[in-house]
């Protein structure tokens, strides 16, 4: 496994507040599934990723071996706090962070990874936040899960601060999301 860093997490928002503080190198995000475990945590910068960002770890099931890292990071950006869990049938991953980047508030994403996305998390944006933490206390309260009826799609759980920054204002979000190519799946469930 490739070296990664642990120590203060910090990163300081327009508003002063600091939405990291919280922030450690528990595993955040763990599976088993087709053969293999996987684990997800957030490590601080370091080497050639200048921000924090979600190291992941895939180990074979009965080797132990390393398989892959495929992480998430960016240049500009900051991940932390990832949950993830595969589909029914093992393989494609879905997954939910916060991230943050030019507005230093945190954001809730959601994404998948999958033969579709060649070799890369494909994610996307379910509401962006107009403020940090009063109490620089983030990160619990997120959740990714097989969505039950189908199996196929996921249904993630997360939050944003809208509008201020005492937990007054914070703004649950629910999101069933998945690919266009599960829709028949989703259609026979609805119907229901």
């Amino acid at each position: 496994m490739s070296q990664w860093n642990s120590g203060d997490y910090q990163l300081a928002g327009l508003d002063g507040t600091n939405w990291l503080s919280w922030t450690d190198d528990r595993f955040t995000g763990a599976w088993v599934a087709d053969g293999e475990f996987g684990f997800m945590w957030t490590s601080n910068a370091g080497g050639q990723r200048p921000h924090l960002y979600v190291k992941v770890a895939r180990i074979t099931e009965d080797s132990m071996t390393q398989i892959y890292e495929p992480g998430i990071w960016s240049q500009n950006a900051t991940f932390a706090y990832p949950e993830a869990c595969p589909n029914s049938r093992g393989r494609p991953m879905g997954i939910t962070p916060f991230y943050s980047a030019s507005n230093p508030l945190q954001n809730h994403v959601i994404g998948v990874r999958d033969d579709y996305s060649n070799g890369q998390w494909d994610l996307q944006f379910t509401k962006v936040g107009t403020n940090g933490p009063r109490d620089d206390k983030w990160g619990d309260y997120l959740s990714c899960r097989r969505h039950s009826s189908d199996g196929l799609t996921w249904i993630a759980s997360g939050f944003t601060l809208q509008g201020g920054s005492p937990r007054r204002d914070v703004e649950p979000r629910v999101v069933h999301f998945g690919r266009q190519r599960y829709r028949r799946a989703v259609d026979r469930w609805s119907q229901r």
